[in-house]
């Protein structure tokens, strides 16, 4: 939908900037990870795709399909039990 749409032009417009700086996200809710994957294609070095649910299963399929390996880590994790 036109918010998806406004997330990733907003990600590919920065995304650039990220590439020689290092730049790992977070992306909590990840749900399918859409937007982990974005921020992966986009320059981000590292991202960690925080998704509480079961989908997180599928969440780590689908970016491990669409990124390069060690890219996108998925975990199956509340937001606040998070250790980095």
């Amino acid at each position: 939908g036109p918010r998806v749409k406004s997330y990733q032009e907003a990600i590919e417009f920065y995304g650039p900037r990220w590439k020689d700086q290092n730049i790992s996200v977070v992306d909590v809710g990840a749900g399918t990870g859409l937007l982990s994957i974005f921020c992966a294609k986009a320059g981000a070095s590292k991202v960690h795709a925080v998704e509480a649910s079961r989908l997180a299963y599928f969440t780590r399929q689908i970016a491990e399909a669409n990124t390069a390996p060690g890219t996108v880590e998925v975990h199956e994790v509340r937001a606040e039990d998070l250790d980095l």
